[in-house]
């Protein structure tokens, strides 16, 4: 499947769902975050309802839909400046291109649509900053247009596409794949290159160089590498703390593609080997690992996934004398919580935690 055909079947089956009569939608991609205090901005990333339904990342550009006309998808136009500054960015005809929608205009005509569905209720989506900077979005004025924002009609909307986004089609999961990919590369080198002396953020270094070299685009998240005592807190940010003969390390990090992140979080020992009560706890996270994987198939309730795992992981401190206790009453009480915080996982997507 092509990805235009990928976003056109995705765009009916949302509109399909939300099965509107009158009302209007406008999905921004939003614009980029200044940093405080400085002449420099956060790396843009756009809003992922945008994203799944345009398949675009170019800020300040609008998708909107009304169901007497379909699609419509409004890009800005790189003036004089941007060309000298940023260059020319992404023109409307390669907009029409890549995203499959048929109607592509200048971002300064979004006021003119709004102007004929003056009237209509207004459902908001992706980024709420176009209500906020109008002007950044080609709008002089958003009291002017004299539209109000359907709150509740909004956030019903989003839950369709966030239901329409729990199952990803073949060009998601080829973008999920390939993602994976260039992070498995990245563990891999972790795994190779660490040693006593080197510190956190010289191990960080290593591993997101490796996603770049393997088709990662960006690091999905913040990487997390955390050695010795540090390995312990979730998300510690790798630092100067130097690999210790004995450490375990904790990397979780990952590459993402295509706007889709993978999440891999693996231990390793700085020694050569697992060793004494290390090796007791890998083996006992492989198996309820493996065991919860060979659980999951269609129909399977994730909760009953999840207290699964909890339970094998309370039986397995218990066996190591770690705990005490039946392991149903220690999962019962959140005992083995401490141990296990974070779960047994989450949906992974256009979003590191995806929606649904």
């Amino acid at each position: 499947m092509q990805p235009q055909d990928a976003l056109r079947e995705r765009r009916k089956a949302v509109a399909d769902g939300w099965d509107l009569r009158r009302e209007a939608v406008i999905v921004a991609a939003g614009l980029p975050v200044p940093m405080a205090g400085t002449d420099q901005f956060h790396e843009f990333h756009a809003h992922p309802e945008f994203r799944y339904l345009s398949g675009e990342s170019v800020a300040g550009t609008v998708l909107a839909f009304h169901p007497a006309e379909g699609w419509s998808l409004f890009g800005p136009v790189a003036s004089q400046e941007d060309r000298v500054w940023v260059g020319d960015g992404m023109s409307l005809e390669e907009l029409a291109a890549t995203s499959g929608v048929d109607r592509v205009r200048p971002l300064q005509t979004l006021g003119a649509w709004l102007e004929t569905h003056r009237g209509d209720s207004l459902a908001l989506l992706g980024n709420h900053d176009v209500a906020r900077h109008p002007r950044a979005y080609g709008l002089d004025n958003w009291a002017a247009q004299e539209l109000e924002i359907d709150n509740t009609l909004s956030a019903h909307l989003s839950e369709v596409v966030d239901e329409s986004r729990r199952a990803k089609d073949a060009v998601e999961l080829d973008c999920m794949r390939a993602a994976a990919d260039a992070s498995r590369f990245g563990h891999f080198a972790a795994m190779r290159l660490a040693r006593a002396g080197m510190t956190e953020r010289q191990l960080q270094v290593e591993v997101e160089a490796e996603f770049f070299r393997h088709g990662g685009e960006r690091t999905a998240y913040g990487s997390i590498v955390g050695s010795g005592p540090n390995s312990a807190v979730l998300h510690i940010s790798p630092g100067g703390r130097a690999l210790q003969p004995g450490d375990l390390v904790l990397i979780d990090a990952a590459a993402e593609h295509g706007g889709y992140a993978a999440d891999i979080t693996r231990t390793f020992p700085v020694s050569p080997a697992f060793s004494g009560v290390q090796r007791d706890l890998y083996e006992l996270v492989l198996v309820v690992q493996s065991s919860a994987i060979s659980r999951v198939r269609p129909g399977a309730e994730y909760k009953d996934l999840h207290l699964a795992a909890s339970t094998e992981i309370a039986q397995g401190l218990v066996d190591l004398g770690i705990l005490r206790g039946s392991a149903e009453s220690l999962v019962a009480r959140d005992a083995h919580a401490l141990f296990f915080p974070h779960g047994l996982g989450h949906m992974l997507g256009l979003s590191t935690h995806d929606a649904g």
